[in-house]
């Protein structure tokens, strides 16, 4: 059966690496997990191919965040943005607690933050927040496994 984006979660890290405490981010309209990785050209003369290997990979989200005041959650995007920190994300294709759920799990920083205020609509922030440095890698996990 085909999933659809209302059944997928985003996540946030409320406790720590080792001890996650993983908080449903419920006010997401849109989510758009980007994953992708530099090209890196390693063809020499002898071939008369053009190789390629993959390099550093870039990730990123993509997300509408409707506005509610005294909103935590979007108080700390904001704040991500503001004070250049990092958020720990799970974009998954599930519930985090069901076990086959998959998804990357990444450090990320707020790096753009458009608010649109459409005269007969709600107030809604597009965020795009990319993977930043931190002591753990991002990786791709399966529940359970």
């Amino acid at each position: 059966m085909a999933k659809i984006g209302i059944d997928c979660k985003l996540y946030r890290n409320t406790g720590s690496y080792g001890s996650p405490v993983w908080s449903e981010i419920t006010k997401v309209k849109d989510v758009t997990l980007n994953l992708d990785k530099n090209e890196i050209d390693v063809s020499t003369r002898e071939a008369v191919w053009t190789a390629i290997r993959g390099g550093l990979k870039n990730g990123s989200l993509d997300v509408s965040y409707q506005a509610v005041a005294g909103d935590t959650v979007l108080d700390a995007l904001i704040t991500s943005f503001m004070s250049n920190t990092a958020i720990e994300f799970a974009v998954m294709d599930g519930a985090i607690a069901t076990s086959g759920s998959k998804g990357l799990r990444a450090s990320m920083e707020v790096m753009t933050m458009p608010r649109e205020e459409q005269l007969q609509g709600a107030v809604v922030y597009n965020f795009t927040i990319k993977v930043t440095y931190a002591t753990n890698a991002p990786t791709w996990f399966t529940v359970g496994s």
